[in-house]
């Protein structure tokens, strides 16, 4: 059928990387709101492999499902936050990367756009690795501070709090409870 059709069975966008799908078409739609996407399309939705710029500023690159950022993509703001990773719904969902121009990076899992579940979180010179919750802290984590304290033990809502150990960068040490 692609020798019958010749060229009229190509993709449309430069992308190579974009493959040919049967029923689907490539092309570069601008939206009344400002936004233009370049990929496929899937009875007037965006499906497939496209590229979504924005008015204010937000790019997509990646996977489409009935019109949302769906699978594998990655997503740069206009305040220079990268996120590599999955999506599900128009959310970041699943196991994905974070980092901006400042050195802040977060590596893990996601839930409907926030931290959520297992994850490493990095800036300036702080660390913490363990459990997120709806974006904070939450659970057992382990905290190292930038001038070499370290905290282990559990979280809630981004505080220290309930049993845990912390390690002064002087020696110094406490096990127990800590509380807001």
């Amino acid at each position: 059928l692609r020798q019958a059709l010749g060229d009229m069975a190509a993709p449309a966008s430069a992308d190579d990387d974009l493959p040919f799908e049967p029923f689907k078409s490539n092309q570069k739609v601008k939206y009344v709101n400002g936004d233009v996407y370049e990929g496929s399309l899937e009875r007037g939705l965006r499906s497939g492999r496209g590229v979504l710029q924005c008015k204010d500023g937000r790019k997509y690159r990646g996977q489409f499902y009935q019109d949302l950022p769906h699978g594998q993509g990655e997503e740069r703001t206009p305040d220079n936050v990268i996120y590599r990773g999955e999506f599900r719904d128009g959310h970041r969902h699943g196991t994905g990367t974070e980092v901006n121009d400042q050195g802040h990076e977060y590596n893990g899992e996601w839930k409907d756009g926030l931290r959520h579940g297992s994850g490493d979180y990095f800036q300036d010179g702080m660390y913490y690795q363990g459990e997120w919750k709806e974006g904070k802290r939450s659970g057992y984590g382990v905290f190292m501070h930038h001038n070499g304290d370290l905290y282990e033990g559990e979280f809630v809502a981004d505080l220290m709090e309930g049993t845990g150990s912390t390690v002064a960068a002087n020696g110094n040490r406490y096990d127990g409870n800590w509380s807001k």
